[in-house]
């Protein structure tokens, strides 16, 4: 089913003592997995870490706002249906303020180092990656699994969400692009001079006189 404003709302309102007990935890936890393997990095430093993985954890926030906004729109273009005119305006404002939370905090990212940023951005992109092949293939895979068992007793336009899932799932594996991760600093390794060169600077020991 595809999100609406009611859903969105609905997921806000439904949230209990439990889930905010455990959403800082599962944020530190996020911080953690991100700036804890970057710490390995020579060069690097935790508040420019942090910094890192705040602003990629910001920018999927802004990924999923800007989901939450234009899945149902599509839907509804696709499967020619109509919706009023508040839905349309609620679905637009949730994904713009997606679109500037991501915009943001790309342009925040950009002022921080390559090498604190890479480890976090490494697992950002290929994460989205991963979520982008397995909407694809569910999708895909909901798609034949409907078709086979039949779907030709059910209403017209069945396969909408399934096309809509599957564009979704091959966008976010086509934009997710390979990182650029910096080489690491290599030290100066000295210049060994060849033992041949060594010995010839050697003295030669003197001559014995001829008697």
């Amino acid at each position: 089913m595809p999100l609406t404003p009611i859903t969105v709302s609905a997921m806000f309102q439904s949230v209990g003592i439990v889930s905010g007990f455990f959403l800082p935890i599962a944020v530190l936890f996020l911080f953690a997995v991100l700036v804890i393997p970057g710490l390995s990095r020579a060069g690097t430093k935790p508040e420019t870490l942090a910094m890192a993985a705040y602003g990629y954890l910001a920018e999927s926030l802004g990924i999923i706002l800007m989901t939450a906004g234009g899945l149902p729109a599509v839907h509804a273009v696709v499967s020619h249906q109509i919706l009023t005119s508040n839905t349309y305006l609620g679905l637009l404002l949730l994904f713009i303020i997606g679109g500037i939370t991501y915009l943001w905090h790309d342009s925040m990212l950009q002022k921080v180092d390559s090498i604190s940023k890479a480890i976090p951005a490494a697992l950002f992109f290929y994460s989205w990656k991963f979520i982008g092949l397995l909407v694809a293939l569910f999708a895909s895979l909901s798609f034949i699994l409907e078709l086979l068992v039949g779907a030709s007793g059910q209403t017209y336009g069945w396969w909408n969400v399934h096309l809509v899932m599957l564009l979704y799932g091959l966008l976010l594996c086509w934009f997710t692009v390979k990182p650029h991760t910096p080489a690491a600093v290599a030290r100066p390794t000295p210049v060994l001079k060849p033992r041949t060169v060594i010995a010839s600077k050697a003295k030669k020991p003197a001559a014995k006189k001829a008697k």
